[in-house]
């Protein structure tokens, strides 16, 4: 795992060094590491390699089009033209890695303080496991301006080339429909209402097996087969990440008029984020659901923490926090929910 935390460690001192003016040469060398480090890794690194290898055998050896209904056509496609599975997986890590760091270098200054609590979180369990979610939620950070600017033929088409590489990238589509003019009160209110239906019982669960979607069944069907597994146990929504990232969330709001002044994207980037803890509870009873739901929505976490920059001071009890955050949600990845084996090639 010592890999994992020296990356993890270069990553940081980058961040300071860079702060907010990141460098184009360090972005794009960032930029190829990451790919190879995750296009290239052995097939005993994450637990979804080998569902890829018995998903590519399939669709070379059988030419199974049925899979459509468990895999998305973007690996179908990739599959059929590139020669082998490692080939197909730097194809994804090219794909996730570049879009998420044009993402970032668009959207914030605090360029490598957000690739850093990316590389922390969700480039270990994404990037490194989640290959076609990867892709799917660097997309998804690109449909950010197109909601800002209410350009929704061009949202429409982005959310549909994220649903070739994950069907759940549907979920994203309401957002385009949020005011971003300003943090309303309801968002103040709506995670407190979620833990309140959640302590009475009322489970969003039951709506989603009445739509009789064939993928959204059978990705029901898939994640419910998955936790039997015991691949994923049952979120403790009182969990101290959740309780911290939800104190993250109100501190933000209640500086939402300075933020909003500061980065034109932080109000659709916030009710995300809100959104994000919102579906984590009230679908709690559905663990794979609800992480990949979340977690969806949740992306906007590596642009959001940096902002804190813009409001607090000095700095480096900043730097101090996002160490400490970031610190510990690598912990939690790697040796509590073992996302990760050790690295080899």
């Amino acid at each position: 795992m010592i890999i994992y935390i020296l990356i993890y460690i270069l990553l940081f001192l980058l961040s300071i060094h860079t702060y907010n003016r990141p460098c184009k040469v360090y972005l794009y060398l960032t930029g190829l590491f990451l790919i190879l480090f995750a296009g290239l890794r052995g097939k005993n690194v994450s637990s979804d390699y080998s569902t890829y290898v018995e998903f590519f055998l399939d669709i070379k050896q059988q030419g199974e089009l049925n899979l459509i209904s468990l895999v998305e056509p973007s690996f179908i496609i990739i599959s059929y033209l590139l020669p082998t599975v490692r080939a197909v997986m730097i194809v994804f890590a090219l794909f996730a890695v570049s879009i998420k760091l044009y993402a970032i270098n668009t959207m914030t200054p605090f360029v490598f303080f957000s690739i850093t609590l990316l590389f922390s979180s969700f480039f270990l369990v994404q990037e490194m496991n989640q290959i076609r979610a990867a892709v799917a939620t660097g997309i998804l950070l690109l449909s950010i301006p197109s909601i800002l600017d209410k350009k929704l033929f061009s949202f429409c088409v982005i959310i549909i080339v994220a649903m070739l590489f994950h069907y759940s990238a549907i979920v994203f589509f309401p957002l385009y429909f949020l005011s971003n003019s300003k943090i309303q009160r309801f968002y103040f209110l709506v995670i407190p209402a979620a833990y309140l239906l959640n302590l009475l019982g009322i489970g969003f669960l039951d709506i989603l097996k009445h739509i009789h979607i064939n993928f959204v069944e059978s990705k029901l069907e898939a994640y419910n087969e998955l936790y039997s597994m015991g691949m994923y146990t049952k979120i403790n929504i009182y969990n101290p990440i959740v309780i911290l990232r939800i104190a993250i969330i109100y501190t933000l709001m209640a500086n939402s008029k300075q933020l909003s002044l500061k980065n034109r994207y932080f109000i659709v980037l916030m009710k995300s984020y809100v959104i994000s803890i919102t579906v984590l509870v009230l679908f709690s009873n559905l663990p794979v659901f609800s992480l990949r739901v979340s977690d969806i929505f949740g992306i906007v976490e590596i642009l959001l923490i940096p902002f804190f920059f813009y409001i607090y001071k000095p700095k480096s009890l900043i730097v101090l926090f996002i160490f400490l955050f970031s610190s510990l949600i690598l912990c939690i990845d790697l040796f509590y929910n073992k996302f990760l084996n050790p690295y080899t090639l």
